[in-house]
C-alpha cells in the first residue's frame, strides 16, 4: 500500500507543478491585458506584424534577431506536439523538452535585447554614428530562405560581369571539394541582391546545406543558394536552424518581408 501511494504521489506531481505554472501564467496574461487594454493574442500579432520584424531587425544584433526568428519558427513547429505531449513516447517527450527550453531561452534573450536597445535609444540626444543603411548588413528576406526550403529558383535578370563570372568558377570548385560530387553553378543579377549564384549538387538536404554553410562562411556577403537532388533527411526544426546559420554566416538579416507569415510557412511546410 505505501508503494502504491507514494507511486500516485509521484504521477501527481508533475500535474500539481503544471497547475502552479498555468495559474501564474494565466494570472500574468490577466495582468498584461489590464494593463495594455488589449488581449495578448492581439497584442501579439501586432508586435509580430512584418513591418515591426523589419524595425527590430535594424536594431538588434543579426545573432539575436535571427536566432529569435528561428526560435519562433521552431515554436510553430512543435506547437502540435505541446498540444498531444501525453501521446508521445518518453524518448520523444525529453527531446521536446529540451526544444521548448531552447526556445524560452531564445525568447529570453531576444527580450533582454529588446530592453537594452530601448534603454539606450531612450537615453540618445544626438548622435554622429551613420544610419542603418550604411551600419547594418543587408538583409536576406525570408523569401530566399523559403526559396531554399523548396529548392527554387531565385529570380533574376541582366548579364554578369566577368568578375561574376570568375567567382561562380571558384564557388563550383569550392563545392565540389567539400561535396565530393559534380555541382552545377548557375550566376543571375537580382535588383536586390546583385548576383545571386545558385549551386545544383545531387547530394541530400543535409549535406547540400553543409556545404552552403560553409560555402556562405567562405565567401560572407554573397548570396548563395544550395539545391539538393537528393532526399529530406533533416526535420523541419534542423532545416530552420541550418537557414538562419547560413544567413548570418553570410552577414545577412533574416528578416520577414510584407506578408511574410513564418508560422503559416512552417505549416505549410510540414503539411507539404
Amino acid at each position: 500500500m505505501a508503494a502504491e501511494a507514494e507511486r500516485l504521489a509521484r504521477g501527481f506531481a508533475p500535474l500539481i507543478e503544471l497547475l502552479k505554472i498555468l495559474s501564474r501564467v494565466v494570472r500574468e496574461v490577466a495582468e498584461f491585458e489590464e494593463s495594455e487594454g488589449e488581449r495578448l493574442d492581439q497584442a501579439l500579432n501586432e508586435m509580430l506584424a512584418p513591418e515591426r520584424l523589419a524595425e527590430l531587425s535594424a536594431k538588434l544584433p543579426p545573432e539575436v534577431f535571427g536566432t529569435f526568428i528561428a526560435a519562433t519558427m521552431k515554436f510553430a513547429a512543435v506547437a502540435g506536439k505541446l498540444q498531444s505531449f501525453w501521446q508521445l513516447p518518453t524518448s520523444e517527450k525529453r527531446k521536446l523538452a529540451e526544444e521548448v527550453e531552447q526556445i524560452a531561452a531564445s525568447w529570453e534573450r531576444f527580450t533582454r535585447e529588446l530592453e537594452e536597445t530601448g534603454k539606450t535609444r531612450g537615453g540618445e540626444t544626438g548622435s554622429t554614428t551613420p544610419g542603418a543603411a550604411e551600419r547594418e548588413p543587408k538583409a536576406l528576406g525570408a523569401n530566399l530562405a523559403v526559396n531554399e526550403v523548396h529548392g527554387a529558383a531565385v529570380p533574376a535578370a541582366g548579364t554578369l560581369s566577368a568578375a561574376a563570372e570568375k567567382l561562380k568558377a571558384r564557388i563550383e570548385r569550392e563545392c565540389e571539394e567539400l561535396t565530393g560530387t559534380p555541382c552545377k553553378v548557375g550566376a543571375r543579377y537580382d535588383p536586390d541582391w546583385g548576383c545571386v549564384y545558385e549551386v545544383a549538387v545531387g547530394a541530400s538536404a543535409r549535406e547540400a546545406l553543409e556545404a552552403n554553410l560553409k560555402l556562405q562562411e567562405k565567401f560572407p556577403g554573397i548570396p548563395i543558394v544550395v539545391e539538393w537532388a537528393g532526399e529530406k533527411d533533416v526535420t523541419d526544426e534542423e532545416l530552420v536552424d541550418y537557414l538562419v546559420k547560413i544567413a548570418i554566416k553570410g552577414g545577412f538579416r533574416v528578416e520577414a518581408p510584407p506578408g511574410f507569415d513564418a508560422v503559416k510557412a512552417v505549416r505549410e511546410l510540414r503539411e507539404s
